[in-house]
């Protein structure tokens, strides 16, 4: 699973990833908002089943 403590500091500023209130960021949720299991995969889908129409 991706966090911010994974993704460490951003290069110029310095600073770690994380939301606008200071929490950190957790990608535990796929573009569509599907929750990602325990297997990650790379990209925007928690899954690569099937087509998907994206407009």
């Amino acid at each position: 699973m991706i966090h911010s403590d994974l993704l460490g500091k951003a290069f110029e500023p310095e600073e770690r990833f994380e939301n606008t209130d200071g929490t950190a960021i957790t990608f535990d949720r796929d573009y569509f908002g599907n929750h990602r299991g325990s297997e990650i995969l790379p990209g925007p889908l928690a899954e690569a089943s099937g087509k998907v129409r994206v407009m």
